[in-house]
């Protein structure tokens, strides 16, 4: 069954079969709306099947890193 992601004014909403499965609210932070990103794109891995152990030799790592 598809999944739906909707952007929405203050974050992302994912639904299916038009019930509500998660809602990923930006923060009030200045980084908030890179947050909430992140949170949506972790469910997807996790959602997937993707998210993988420290142990494998390939796996995808999703990160907020600063440029300093």
């Amino acid at each position: 069954m598809p999944v739906t992601i909707e952007k929405c004014r203050n974050g992302y909403v994912v639904t299916q079969n038009n019930k509500i499965l998660s809602v990923f609210e930006d923060n009030e932070t200045e980084w908030g709306h890179l947050e909430s990103f992140n949170r949506l794109l972790y469910f997807i891995t996790e959602r997937f099947g993707m998210l993988g152990s420290k142990h494998d030799e390939k796996r995808i790592r999703i990160n907020i890193e600063n440029e300093d």
